[in-house]
């Protein structure tokens, strides 16, 4: 299989095994303390609690308070990576196989939009044409190519390296399609010998032709040389010596090519094979004169390339069978029609996005897959970290916000956080600090998700706060708006009862996909108005959340990394999964719906004018740990910033910062506690900040703040 690698060809690097999304965060504090690394490293920050934290039941929650703060720190270990934007360019060599009204997309046929293109897609190469015969007979005769029934689609190529965008060639690619218009008998003598063209190439109708097969010769470099002559042509820029060593008759010569002699017959083809190397040969005519005065000579063709083309046979060129290629004849009796179809060969069934598949028979046309091109993608990512499954979005109005979205308490696994639970169904009972979404019907961009943060039975009044935005609104009880759309609250103590909303809605983000959750089912559900649904099942073991793709049907395995499988949809939708610990999920998608460039012409190829480039964060698994002990440390070698939890009681290194604030174990004059960053700590000039509680719940609850953007805090 003729495959050429062609100069553009694009496939955005997501395709590749690149995973990659934005991160972003409602508090802006602690992604100042994270320096990523790679490999799994993270360069910095380094969370310190004491190695003599207290009591069993105190030590326990220092710990929570650096797992709470570790996970918050892990959402923001991102590198740039550049994404091909938009790609300015123009096709040029061919015709495009799509059309305005029909594109094609993955898992799309190559003859979705076009079945047969003519001399009016490619007039030097198609049409119409004919020749005459030496009775001065015209026959005519019309070129097409058929697009067959190939697919786009996403797998591995020719089975082996990871998933990629191609047209599979194991079904027939194409058709090369002669009809006559009138039938033709080739064992004619009046038409054999005559000059035809197919597909661009100019070929003699070979001698020995006849109904069943058709020896065509191309027109090399022609020579006419005398009995006892010689002369030297070149073919592809190589020499060869030839000469003619006797004439017996008006059929048959004997000549000598690169020192090789060999008997000849007028209308046949011979391949000489020397020490300047192999060359074919046709006897195109022997011309013999019996007198003495007359000039005996032979017309050859030399690097003739004889193209037998025999009904129900793969096509050859010279003596070797071409792989992919099946002929078939039309008539009775005569030759009315000739189709070649053409596929993958046994050892590349591929056509990957940059690729071509050159014609093997006539080499004069291809079939270009020149692009694939995602346009800006919007990514979610569902990551776990421990007891809690964390989500990274950004929604339709651009605000950016990675969240908890369940939690696992060793018994029950519910959405929402550690502090409060989303609210599902119709008429919810919804109290302080859980979670409720308010839309108006399943797809919408006036849905929201509420974080119920206050209830003021004084003033009859509640707070909710925007999840994704971190807007907060105050509403009062009885009938409210969101967006100009009604909703109704009832307040009744400590909860509030709301109704009015579809209990179906979902967030609408940035490219018009939506996100939602199915507490019944405990599934994280994504679907687009053009591309499938896709559901995520948010699971638990004895002690953490996993994650896994409700379906695993059409992923596949990468094989350059045995963590992850992939999955890309007709939209152009690639979802992503990470087996790795408890399991990742990214899934990126396309703002509009992601278009194959296939081009069928004698040169097709995309001229680049210009990208629109943008970049993105990618995010990777921690698989360093990342929390120490301060016996474990010192603080004066430091090379990276620390976050220390717990006061100087149960934290050497946070009892040396506070030491020269008169602040000790035995002169501890918070309430409280204390949030306190400390510039150049220990000399090392790197940042740390304390967290520092009077007791442990008050370290834990410190802890809290800070994730939410706290950064300085002493009561």
């Amino acid at each position: 299989m003729n495959i050429k690698k062609l100069t553009v060809g694009t496939l955005t690097a997501i395709l590749t095994g690149t995973t990659a999304f934005a991160g972003a965060f409602a508090a802006e504090g602690l992604s100042n303390y994270v320096q990523s690394g790679s490999n799994g490293v993270l360069a910095s920050p380094v969370i310190v609690i004491g190695s003599n934290a207290g009591s069993a039941t105190e030590y326990p929650k220092d710990v929570a308070a650096a797992g709470d703060i570790a996970a918050h720190v892990a959402g923001y270990a991102t590198t740039v990576v550049d994404i091909p934007g938009t790609s300015l360019t123009t096709a040029t060599g061919g015709i495009s196989l799509a059309t305005s009204s029909s594109e094609l997309y993955l898992n799309d046929k190559l003859n979705k939009a076009k079945n047969v293109l003519s001399g009016n897609d490619l007039p030097e190469l198609l049409g119409s044409d004919s020749f005459t015969d030496d009775t001065g007979k015209e026959y005519s005769y019309s070129q097409y190519i058929e697009i067959g029934d190939a697919v786009i689609q996403f797998s591995k190529a020719d089975n082996e390296g990871d998933p990629v965008v191609h047209i599979d060639t194991s079904s027939t690619t194409y058709t090369a399609r002669i009809v006559f218009n009138k039938p033709i008998d080739f064992t004619d003598e009046n038409i054999r010998g005559q000059n035809i063209e197919f597909f661009g190439n100019e070929y003699m109708i070979g001698f020995e032709s006849d109904n069943t097969e058709i020896k065509l010769f191309g027109t090399g470099n022609e020579q006419v040389v005398s009995v006892g002559g010689s002369v030297t042509a070149s073919v592809g820029g190589i020499e060869h010596f030839i000469e003619v060593s006797s004439i017996a008759d008006s059929e048959t010569a004997v000549i000598i090519v690169d020192g090789k002699l060999k008997e000849v017959v007028e209308g046949r083809s011979y391949t000489f094979s020397g020490d300047d190397g192999v060359v074919d040969v046709f006897v195109k005519g022997v011309y013999f004169s019996a007198s003495e005065s007359g000039i005996s000579q032979v017309e050859l063709v030399i690097g003739s390339n004889e193209l037998s083309i025999s009904n129900g046979n793969r096509a050859k060129i010279g003596d070797d069978s071409i792989d992919g290629t099946q002929v078939t004849f039309f008539g009775n009796g005569s030759v009315s029609k000739i189709d070649i179809s053409v596929e993958g060969s046994s050892d590349k069934e591929s056509i990957v996005v940059g690729e071509s598949l050159i014609d093997p028979v006539f080499k004069s046309f291809e079939v270009a897959f020149l692009e694939y091109i995602i346009s800006d993608v919007n990514s979610i990512t569902i990551d776990s970290s421990g007891r809690t499954a964390i989500l990274s979005i950004t929604d339709y109005r651009g605000f950016e916000k990675t969240f908890d979205i369940a939690y696992f308490d060793g018994s029950t696994l519910r959405f929402g956080d550690q502090n409060g639970v989303l609210v599902s169904g119709l008429n919810a009972n919804v109290s302080e600090r859980d979670y409720i979404i308010l839309g108006p019907e399943t797809h919408s961009e006036f849905t929201h998700m509420f974080k119920l943060t206050n209830i003021d039975i004084a003033d009859n009044e509640f707070t909710l706060q925007d999840v994704v935005s971190g807007i907060s609104e105050i509403y009062q009880n009885g009938t409210f708006y969101v967006d100009g759309h009604q909703y109704n609250a009832a307040i009744n103590n400590t909860i509030v009862r709301f109704s009015g909303y579809n209990d179906t809605a979902m967030l609408k983000l940035q490219n018009g996909e939506f996100i939602g959750f199915d507490s019944a089912a405990n599934q994280v559900v994504m679907t687009h108005e053009d591309d499938i649904e896709f559901r995520v099942d948010v699971m638990n073991t004895t002690s953490d959340i996993t994650l896994k793709p409700n379906t695993t049907i059409g992923f596949v395995q990468l094989e350059s990394n045995s963590d992850k499988q992939q999955l890309l949809s007709a939209y152009g939708t690639l979802f992503t999964y990470n087996t790795n610990d408890e399991g990742m999920i990214v899934v990126f998608y396309p703002e509009e719906q992601t278009v194959a460039t296939v081009l069928v012409g004698a040169n097709p190829e995309i001229v680049l004018n210009g990208t629109d480039e943008q970049t993105i964060e990618t995010t990777y698994h921690i698989t360093q740990p990342i929390v120490k002990l301060d016996n474990e440390l010192i603080g004066s070698a430091a090379t990276y910033d620390m976050i220390l939890i717990g006061g100087p009681c149960a934290n050497t290194l946070v009892a040396t910062l506070l030491a020269g604030d008169g602040i000790t174990c035995n002169n501890w004059p918070y309430t409280t506690g204390l949030i306190k960053e400390v510039e150049n700590a220990f000399g090392t000039g790197q940042k740390a900040l304390i967290i520092a509680g009077t007791t442990a719940d008050n370290t834990r609850q410190l802890a809290a703040q800070v994730m939410q953007g706290t950064m300085s805090y002493e009561a």
